[in-house]
C-alpha cells in the first residue's frame, strides 16, 4: 500500500513538473521592434528599399500567436543550440558578424504545423536569442536586430 502511495505521489509530482515546464514563458515571447539590418548572408534577396521598409516593423511572439506586420499565424516553435562553427556552416556567417560574442546561440524556428514539417518563411520565422532585450531575425538572407518593447519586459 505504501509503495502505491509513493508511486502516486511521484506520478503527481512528475505530472505537475511537466505541466509547469510546458507553461514556461519563453525568453523570446513579447513584442519586438525591428531596429536595423546588421549583416548580409552569402545571398540576399532584399533590395535596399525593401530592407528599409522592415525597419520599425513590430513582431509579436507568444505561445498562441505570431504577429509580423499584418501577417498572423498560430506558431509551433522548435529551438536548437548552434555552436559557433555550426552557425557558420548553416548560415555562412560568423556569430560575431550578427553581434553575438559567445561560442553558441539558440536558434528558434517557427513552424505552421505541430508536426514541424512546414517552416514559416515570413519575417520573424527564424530568430536567434542574443539577450533578454535583443533578438536577431534572418530573412531573405539578411540579419536584422530586433529590440524588445520596453513595456513588454
Amino acid at each position: 500500500m505504501k509503495s502505491f502511495m509513493r508511486l502516486g505521489i511521484v506520478l503527481v509530482l512528475g505530472i505537475s513538473s511537466a505541466t509547469c515546464f510546458a507553461r514556461q514563458k519563453e525568453s523570446f515571447y513579447g513584442a519586438w521592434i525591428v531596429d536595423g539590418a546588421i549583416a548580409n548572408g552569402a545571398v540576399t534577396a532584399l533590395t535596399t528599399s525593401e530592407e528599409r521598409r522592415l525597419i520599425g516593423r513590430k513582431v509579436v511572439y507568444s505561445s498562441k500567436i505570431l504577429l509580423s506586420g499584418k501577417r498572423k499565424i498560430i506558431p509551433h516553435y522548435r529551438k536548437r543550440r548552434l555552436s559557433y562553427r555550426g552557425f557558420f556552416e548553416v548560415w555562412n556567417s560568423k556569430l560575431d558578424s550578427i553581434g553575438i560574442k559567445r561560442n553558441s546561440v539558440v536558434q528558434v524556428d517557427v513552424y505552421t504545423d505541430s508536426r514541424y514539417e512546414n517552416l514559416w518563411t515570413g519575417f520573424g520565422g527564424t530568430l536567434f536569442i542574443k539577450d533578454k532585450d535583443t533578438i536577431v531575425v534572418v530573412y531573405a538572407g539578411e540579419f536584422f536586430t530586433l529590440k524588445r518593447r520596453k513595456h513588454d519586459q
